[in-house]
């Protein structure tokens, strides 16, 4: 535990001295930094691996969990920057949003409802199909995992 005390303090110095020097941290929170960490690395991948090409039409899967909202997010903010100055690192591609509400957990319709309103707000085609799994999968004798 004190290691990582330490390290924490020693990222909040790090973070203190660069604003005190008047550099692009300045009003960053740690949060913050990570995001775009984050950000900087999916392009990179991207990039590396040529995943995303010129005039590519993508279909995200997204859950509503933290995993695929966070790379929806990503997603959206390179065609954002596409879109409005044409400054993105990627090549312009357009994606819709596809979710699948299989019925299992009570919080499934929140998801589906979530991931959609990100979607209208953002301009994103969404695709939603809700699939009652435990229903064929009582009919057909299998687990909801088959």
């Amino acid at each position: 535990m004190q290691k990582k005390v330490w390290k924490i303090k020693k990222y909040n110095y790090y973070i203190k001295r660069k604003v005190n020097k008047g550099t692009d941290f300045e009003g960053e929170s740690m949060g913050t930094r990570k995001k775009e960490d984050c950000y900087i690395k999916v392009i990179r991948t991207i990039q590396k691996y040529e995943l995303i090409k010129p005039g590519d039409k993508l279909v995200v899967g997204v859950s509503g969990g933290p995993d695929s909202m966070c790379l929806l997010e990503i997603l959206t903010r390179i065609k954002q920057q596409n879109c409005q100055n044409g400054t993105s690192p990627l090549a312009s591609f357009d994606f819709a949003v596809a979710h699948v509400n299989h019925m299992i957990r009570e919080e499934a319709k929140e998801d589906e409802e979530y991931v959609k309103k990100y979607c209208i707000k953002n301009d994103i085609q969404f695709y939603g199909k809700s699939i009652d799994v435990q229903k064929i999968a009582n009919t057909n004798k299998i687990s909801t995992e088959e």
